[in-house]
Protein backbone atom coordinates (compact mmCIF):
# COMPACT_ATOMS: atom_id res chain seq x y z
CA UNK A 1 0.00 0.00 0.00
CA UNK A 2 1.29 3.48 -0.77
CA UNK A 3 2.26 6.28 1.52
CA UNK A 4 -0.61 8.20 0.36
CA UNK A 5 -3.13 5.54 1.00
CA UNK A 6 -2.10 4.42 4.12
CA UNK A 7 -2.12 8.39 5.34
CA UNK A 8 -5.83 8.63 3.99
CA UNK A 9 -6.94 5.61 5.37
CA UNK A 10 -5.55 6.88 9.27
CA UNK A 11 -6.80 10.32 7.72
CA UNK A 12 -10.53 8.00 8.01
CA UNK A 13 -10.10 7.03 10.96
CA UNK A 14 -9.02 9.72 12.94
CA UNK A 15 -12.22 11.11 11.48
CA UNK A 16 -14.32 8.92 13.05
CA UNK A 17 -12.69 8.61 16.57
CA UNK A 18 -12.88 12.45 16.68
CA UNK A 19 -16.85 12.07 15.85
CA UNK A 20 -17.13 9.74 18.70
CA UNK A 21 -15.43 11.54 21.24
CA UNK A 22 -16.55 15.02 20.27
CA UNK A 23 -20.15 14.50 22.23
CA UNK A 24 -17.88 13.00 24.94
CA UNK A 25 -15.75 16.54 25.41
CA UNK A 26 -18.52 18.94 24.31
CA UNK A 27 -18.18 20.15 27.77
CA UNK A 28 -14.76 20.80 28.05
CA UNK A 29 -14.89 22.73 25.25
CA UNK A 30 -15.24 26.14 26.93
CA UNK A 31 -13.17 25.46 29.73
CA UNK A 32 -10.51 24.72 27.21
CA UNK A 33 -10.86 27.71 25.13
CA UNK A 34 -10.53 30.05 28.33
CA UNK A 35 -7.60 28.45 29.20
CA UNK A 36 -6.44 29.28 25.26
CA UNK A 37 -7.36 32.73 26.14
CA UNK A 38 -5.57 33.47 29.65
CA UNK A 39 -2.56 32.02 27.75
CA UNK A 40 -2.69 35.49 25.49
CA UNK A 41 -2.14 37.71 28.47
CA UNK A 42 1.57 38.63 28.96
CA UNK A 43 3.33 40.81 31.01
CA UNK A 44 7.07 42.48 29.64
CA UNK A 45 9.93 43.99 31.67
CA UNK A 46 12.47 45.57 29.34
CA UNK A 47 16.04 46.58 30.36
CA UNK A 48 18.22 49.02 28.35
CA UNK A 49 21.72 50.13 29.19
CA UNK A 50 22.50 53.94 29.22
CA UNK A 51 24.61 53.64 26.17
CA UNK A 52 21.60 52.59 24.24
CA UNK A 53 23.36 49.70 22.72
CA UNK A 54 20.98 47.23 23.85
CA UNK A 55 17.47 46.77 24.56
CA UNK A 56 16.47 43.58 26.66
CA UNK A 57 13.22 42.22 27.31
CA UNK A 58 11.23 39.53 29.42
CA UNK A 59 7.83 38.12 28.56
CA UNK A 60 6.04 35.95 30.81
CA UNK A 61 2.55 35.14 31.71
CA UNK A 62 0.34 38.02 33.91
CA UNK A 63 -1.95 35.23 34.70
CA UNK A 64 -1.54 32.89 37.43
CA UNK A 65 0.09 29.55 36.51
CA UNK A 66 -1.02 26.55 36.91
CA UNK A 67 1.33 24.19 39.03
CA UNK A 68 2.82 21.81 37.25
CA UNK A 69 1.90 23.56 33.65
CA UNK A 70 4.74 24.27 31.32
CA UNK A 71 4.57 27.46 30.48
CA UNK A 72 7.06 29.86 27.96
CA UNK A 73 8.96 32.61 29.43
CA UNK A 74 10.58 34.71 25.84
CA UNK A 75 13.82 36.70 26.26
CA UNK A 76 14.48 39.12 23.23
CA UNK A 77 17.34 41.51 22.48
CA UNK A 78 17.88 44.25 19.99
CA UNK A 79 21.69 45.17 19.97
CA UNK A 80 24.22 46.45 17.64
CA UNK A 81 24.41 45.10 14.03
CA UNK A 82 28.10 43.61 14.87
CA UNK A 83 27.49 42.45 18.39
CA UNK A 84 26.97 39.00 19.91
CA UNK A 85 24.65 37.53 22.32
CA UNK A 86 24.76 34.18 23.92
CA UNK A 87 22.44 32.90 26.75
CA UNK A 88 24.21 31.77 30.02
CA UNK A 89 24.45 27.86 30.44
CA UNK A 90 21.60 27.17 32.01
CA UNK A 91 21.25 25.01 35.47
CA UNK A 92 18.15 22.69 35.87
CA UNK A 93 16.21 25.43 37.79
CA UNK A 94 15.88 29.17 37.97
CA UNK A 95 14.63 29.64 42.05
CA UNK A 96 11.80 28.00 42.26
CA UNK A 97 10.72 27.14 38.70
CA UNK A 98 12.04 24.06 36.60
CA UNK A 99 14.19 24.47 33.05
CA UNK A 100 12.28 21.75 30.98
CA UNK A 101 13.63 23.51 27.77
CA UNK A 102 15.93 25.89 26.32
CA UNK A 103 14.77 26.93 22.26
CA UNK A 104 17.31 29.47 20.36
CA UNK A 105 14.72 31.69 18.58
CA UNK A 106 16.28 33.65 16.32
CA UNK A 107 19.64 35.31 15.35
CA UNK A 108 18.58 37.68 12.46
CA UNK A 109 19.56 41.15 11.36
CA UNK A 110 16.83 43.73 11.82
CA UNK A 111 16.37 47.46 11.15
CA UNK A 112 17.71 48.90 14.28
CA UNK A 113 20.81 46.14 14.38
CA UNK A 114 20.50 42.25 14.89
CA UNK A 115 17.75 40.77 17.00
CA UNK A 116 18.60 38.15 19.41
CA UNK A 117 15.77 35.46 20.78
CA UNK A 118 15.36 32.55 23.23
CA UNK A 119 12.13 31.02 24.65
CA UNK A 120 12.47 29.12 27.81
CA UNK A 121 9.96 26.76 28.98
CA UNK A 122 9.45 26.42 32.54
CA UNK A 123 7.09 24.96 35.00
CA UNK A 124 7.01 25.10 38.88
CA UNK A 125 5.25 23.02 41.98
CA UNK A 126 5.32 25.75 44.43
CA UNK A 127 2.09 27.62 44.53
CA UNK A 128 1.99 31.51 45.70
CA UNK A 129 4.11 34.64 44.31
CA UNK A 130 6.94 33.21 43.23
CA UNK A 131 10.32 35.76 41.94
CA UNK A 132 11.55 34.05 38.52
CA UNK A 133 15.53 35.73 38.99
CA UNK A 134 17.79 37.23 36.66
CA UNK A 135 18.72 35.61 33.80
CA UNK A 136 22.38 35.79 32.73
CA UNK A 137 23.44 36.95 29.11
CA UNK A 138 26.99 37.17 27.61
CA UNK A 139 27.26 40.17 25.34
CA UNK A 140 30.74 40.26 22.28
CA UNK A 141 31.73 42.02 19.62
CA UNK A 142 32.16 40.12 16.47
CA UNK A 143 35.54 42.15 15.67
CA UNK A 144 37.07 41.24 19.26
CA UNK A 145 36.16 37.80 20.40
CA UNK A 146 37.60 38.18 23.63
CA UNK A 147 35.73 41.21 24.94
CA UNK A 148 32.51 39.71 27.30
CA UNK A 149 30.18 41.46 29.09
CA UNK A 150 27.59 39.85 31.39
CA UNK A 151 24.03 41.61 31.05
CA UNK A 152 21.03 40.51 33.39
CA UNK A 153 17.63 40.61 32.99
CA UNK A 154 15.10 41.96 35.50
CA UNK A 155 13.61 39.41 37.99
CA UNK A 156 10.17 39.34 37.34
CA UNK A 157 7.80 38.24 40.28
CA UNK A 158 5.13 35.36 38.79
CA UNK A 159 1.97 33.59 40.36
CA UNK A 160 1.44 29.79 40.81
CA UNK A 161 -1.93 28.63 41.30
CA UNK A 162 -2.54 25.17 42.89
CA UNK A 163 -4.89 23.11 42.37
CA UNK A 164 -6.10 23.31 45.69
CA UNK A 165 -6.88 26.80 45.79
CA UNK A 166 -5.31 29.58 47.23
CA UNK A 167 -3.99 28.58 50.81
CA UNK A 168 -3.20 24.66 49.67
CA UNK A 169 -1.82 24.32 53.60
CA UNK A 170 -5.61 24.85 54.85
CA UNK A 171 -7.40 22.29 52.56
CA UNK A 172 -8.57 19.55 54.50
CA UNK A 173 -8.67 15.30 52.93
CA UNK A 174 -12.22 14.72 52.96
CA UNK A 175 -13.45 11.02 55.19
CA UNK A 176 -13.67 7.75 52.90
CA UNK A 177 -17.01 7.30 51.79
CA UNK A 178 -18.86 4.30 52.79
CA UNK A 179 -19.57 0.63 50.40
CA UNK A 180 -21.77 1.75 47.25
CA UNK A 181 -24.54 -0.93 46.32
CA UNK A 182 -23.44 -1.91 42.58
CA UNK A 183 -25.94 -3.46 40.20
CA UNK A 184 -25.05 -6.72 38.71
CA UNK A 185 -27.77 -5.77 35.80
CA UNK A 186 -27.53 -3.36 33.13
CA UNK A 187 -29.13 -0.23 33.48
CA UNK A 188 -29.83 -0.32 29.56
CA UNK A 189 -32.47 -2.15 27.61
CA UNK A 190 -30.98 -5.71 25.23
CA UNK A 191 -32.33 -3.30 22.28
CA UNK A 192 -30.31 -0.35 23.17
CA UNK A 193 -26.93 -2.75 22.43
CA UNK A 194 -28.71 -4.20 19.63
CA UNK A 195 -29.10 -0.47 18.16
CA UNK A 196 -25.23 0.47 19.27
CA UNK A 197 -23.72 -2.90 17.71
CA UNK A 198 -25.62 -1.87 14.30
CA UNK A 199 -24.17 1.32 14.34
CA UNK A 200 -20.83 0.23 14.74
CA UNK A 201 -20.92 -1.97 11.90
CA UNK A 202 -22.33 0.52 9.95
CA UNK A 203 -20.03 2.79 10.59
CA UNK A 204 -17.36 0.17 10.21
CA UNK A 205 -18.51 -0.73 6.57
CA UNK A 206 -18.89 3.05 5.26
CA UNK A 207 -15.14 3.88 6.41
CA UNK A 208 -14.77 0.55 4.28
CA UNK A 209 -16.40 1.55 1.48
CA UNK A 210 -15.04 5.24 1.44
CA UNK A 211 -11.63 3.92 1.33
CA UNK A 212 -11.80 1.66 -1.28
CA UNK A 213 -13.28 4.42 -3.65
CA UNK A 214 -10.89 6.82 -2.56
CA UNK A 215 -7.97 4.43 -3.13
CA UNK A 216 -9.14 3.35 -6.63
CA UNK A 217 -9.49 7.07 -7.27
CA UNK A 218 -5.86 7.37 -6.23
CA UNK A 219 -4.35 4.32 -7.98
CA UNK A 220 -6.31 5.85 -11.85
CA UNK A 221 -5.37 9.69 -11.04
CA UNK A 222 -1.78 8.44 -10.39
CA UNK A 223 -1.91 5.98 -13.40
CA UNK A 224 -2.95 9.38 -15.55
CA UNK A 225 -1.04 12.50 -14.10
CA UNK A 226 2.53 10.98 -12.84
CA UNK A 227 4.13 13.08 -9.76
CA UNK A 228 6.64 15.82 -10.41
CA UNK A 229 10.35 15.34 -8.81
CA UNK A 230 10.18 16.19 -5.30
CA UNK A 231 12.93 18.99 -5.94
CA UNK A 232 10.09 20.79 -8.39
CA UNK A 233 6.68 20.15 -6.57
CA UNK A 234 8.47 21.46 -3.59
CA UNK A 235 9.86 24.72 -5.59
CA UNK A 236 6.68 25.47 -7.10
CA UNK A 237 4.55 25.03 -4.23
CA UNK A 238 6.98 27.52 -2.24
CA UNK A 239 6.41 30.31 -5.08
CA UNK A 240 2.47 29.24 -4.56
CA UNK A 241 2.64 29.90 -0.73
CA UNK A 242 4.54 33.38 -1.54
CA UNK A 243 2.51 34.63 -3.98
CA UNK A 244 -0.91 34.29 -0.93
CA UNK A 245 0.91 37.15 0.81
CA UNK A 246 0.14 35.28 4.18
CA UNK A 247 3.12 37.23 6.12
CA UNK A 248 1.68 40.65 5.17
CA UNK A 249 -2.05 39.33 6.38
CA UNK A 250 -0.40 38.42 9.35
CA UNK A 251 -1.25 34.98 8.84
CA UNK A 252 1.53 33.18 10.59
CA UNK A 253 0.33 30.42 12.13
CA UNK A 254 -1.23 29.25 8.71
CA UNK A 255 2.03 30.20 7.01
CA UNK A 256 4.71 28.34 9.09
CA UNK A 257 2.13 25.31 8.99
CA UNK A 258 1.91 24.93 5.11
CA UNK A 259 5.79 25.80 4.78
CA UNK A 260 6.95 23.19 7.52
CA UNK A 261 4.38 20.95 5.74
CA UNK A 262 6.17 21.62 2.26
CA UNK A 263 9.35 20.98 3.70
CA UNK A 264 8.97 17.92 5.06
CA UNK A 265 7.03 16.03 2.04
CA UNK A 266 10.12 17.12 0.28
CA UNK A 267 12.20 15.51 2.36
CA UNK A 268 9.34 11.96 2.58
CA UNK A 269 10.00 11.95 -1.11
CA UNK A 270 13.52 12.77 -1.83
CA UNK A 271 15.34 10.63 0.86
CA UNK A 272 12.51 7.92 1.88
CA UNK A 273 12.00 9.77 5.48
CA UNK A 274 8.52 9.04 6.88
CA UNK A 275 8.90 13.42 8.67
CA UNK A 276 5.19 13.71 8.17
CA UNK A 277 4.35 10.82 10.19
CA UNK A 278 6.69 12.22 13.39
CA UNK A 279 7.55 14.91 15.36
CA UNK A 280 10.23 17.61 15.27
CA UNK A 281 12.31 16.02 17.80
CA UNK A 282 11.98 12.64 16.36
CA UNK A 283 12.53 12.96 12.72
CA UNK A 284 15.44 15.25 13.85
CA UNK A 285 17.20 12.09 16.08
CA UNK A 286 16.68 9.66 13.02
CA UNK A 287 18.14 12.51 10.61
CA UNK A 288 21.60 12.94 13.32
CA UNK A 289 22.05 9.17 12.55
CA UNK A 290 22.34 9.44 8.49
CA UNK A 291 24.53 10.89 6.50
CA UNK A 292 21.67 12.10 3.99
CA UNK A 293 22.33 15.57 5.18
CA UNK A 294 25.91 17.38 5.37
CA UNK A 295 26.32 19.05 9.23
CA UNK A 296 25.46 22.65 8.55
CA UNK A 297 21.91 21.21 6.36
CA UNK A 298 20.97 19.44 9.49
CA UNK A 299 21.87 22.49 11.82
CA UNK A 300 19.59 25.05 9.43
CA UNK A 301 17.16 22.08 9.20
CA UNK A 302 16.72 21.99 13.14
CA UNK A 303 16.45 25.51 13.41
CA UNK A 304 13.66 25.73 10.72
CA UNK A 305 11.12 23.25 12.11
CA UNK A 306 11.96 24.86 15.86
CA UNK A 307 10.94 27.89 14.43
CA UNK A 308 7.97 27.05 12.70
CA UNK A 309 6.62 24.56 15.60
CA UNK A 310 7.00 27.92 18.05
CA UNK A 311 4.80 29.87 15.95
CA UNK A 312 2.45 26.81 15.52
CA UNK A 313 2.01 25.48 18.99
CA UNK A 314 3.31 28.48 21.42
CA UNK A 315 1.67 30.82 19.74
CA UNK A 316 4.75 33.27 19.08
CA UNK A 317 4.07 35.80 16.45
CA UNK A 318 7.19 36.15 14.44
CA UNK A 319 8.85 39.35 12.68
CA UNK A 320 7.56 39.60 8.70
CA UNK A 321 11.13 39.39 7.57
CA UNK A 322 11.75 36.39 9.68
CA UNK A 323 8.88 34.60 7.36
CA UNK A 324 11.01 35.76 4.31
CA UNK A 325 13.96 34.48 5.77
CA UNK A 326 12.32 31.14 6.14
CA UNK A 327 11.05 31.06 2.51
CA UNK A 328 14.31 31.46 1.17
CA UNK A 329 15.98 28.86 3.71
CA UNK A 330 13.50 26.42 2.24
CA UNK A 331 14.43 27.23 -1.35
CA UNK A 332 18.04 27.12 -0.81
CA UNK A 333 17.30 23.82 1.53
CA UNK A 334 15.40 22.01 -1.40
CA UNK A 335 18.43 23.51 -4.27
CA UNK A 336 21.00 22.25 -1.74
CA UNK A 337 19.89 18.83 -1.73
CA UNK A 338 18.29 18.17 -5.07
CA UNK A 339 19.45 15.47 -6.95
CA UNK A 340 22.46 16.63 -8.82
CA UNK A 341 21.87 16.38 -12.73
CA UNK A 342 24.80 13.73 -14.49
CA UNK A 343 27.71 15.58 -15.97
CA UNK A 344 27.26 14.12 -19.19
CA UNK A 345 23.64 15.90 -19.09
CA UNK A 346 25.30 19.14 -18.42
CA UNK A 347 27.92 19.35 -20.66
CA UNK A 348 25.01 18.68 -23.80
CA UNK A 349 23.04 21.21 -23.23
CA UNK A 350 26.14 23.79 -22.99
CA UNK A 351 27.00 22.49 -26.07
CA UNK A 352 23.32 22.93 -27.50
Amino acid sequence: MSNLRIRQTRGLYHILCMMLVTALCATATPLATAHRQADLQTQTAVTEDTNGQLKLSVTTPSVPIAAGQPFAVTITAITKSDATLTLAAMEETLGTFNVLEVIRESDIPVEDGRRFGWVLVLDSLSPGPQELPAINLEIGNTTDSTEQNVIKTKPVTLTVESSLGAAPEEAELRDIRGPIEVSLTSPWPWWSWLILGGSIVIAVAIVFLVVAHTSRKTDESATATPLLPADVEALEAINQLESEQLLTKARFHFFYTRLSAIVRRYIERRFSVMAPERTTDEFLREIRHQVILTNPQKDALAGFLRAADMVKFAKHEPLPQEGNAALLGARQFVAETRPQEPLETTQTREVA
